[in-house]
């Protein structure tokens, strides 16, 4: 395979560095949780990393495909891309926060990343090809998500978040950057 294909594509990051370290530091290492409250993901920025690149890939392959002549041809491609970024995206925000919920779309986005991929592939065009690499890498990212630690108990699972976890973080600036 075209290693060039699989070099993730950056540009629409939803974080700065600097956010997600600030958010990083508001999840501690599990390690130093009490049992109540143990997150079982262990962060992984190249997970993130996939998710982010995959969406912005998506997003920019829609945009692109939608401006096409044969634009019939492009609508299942560009719908599917566009679903694939939604996904991807709200998986990475999902992942980042630490939330119970992460693996439920991982699995969505695993189902939604196969059906891009392989639309992808019918295509014979390099921005096509570079999607359907990128679909490959997401999938196995959410592979790893769903790998991460076997799911929490619903008896064992925290029912309420900590207040103190949000302490100081403007979503805002989080959500829109």
């Amino acid at each position: 395979m075209n290693k060039a294909l699989l070099k993730p594509v950056f540009g629409h990051v939803l974080l700065s560095v600097s956010q997600l370290h600030g958010l990083l530091l508001f999840f501690p290492n599990t390690n130093s949780l009490t049992p109540k409250h143990t997150n079982p993901m262990i962060w992984n920025k190249a997970v993130y990393d996939t998710l982010t690149s995959c969406a912005a890939l998506c997003d920019e392959t829609a945009t692109e495909s939608s401006r096409s002549v044969d634009i019939e041809n492009w609508y299942r491609f560009i719908f599917l891309n566009l679903d694939c970024a939604d996904l991807c995206r709200q998986v990475a925000m999902l992942y980042v926060r630490g939330s119970e919920n992460t693996r439920l779309l991982a699995e969505a986005c695993i189902e939604v990343c196969e059906k891009c991929a392989s639309e992808a592939r019918e295509f014979n065009h390099e921005k096509a090809q570079q999607v359907y690499a990128m679909c490959q890498q997401t999938i196995m990212s959410c592979i790893t998500i769903l790998n991460m630690a076997p799911h929490m108990d619903i008896d064992k699972a925290p029912k309420n978040t900590p207040t103190s976890l949000f302490y100081g973080i403007d979503l805002r600036d989080a959500l829109y950057n």
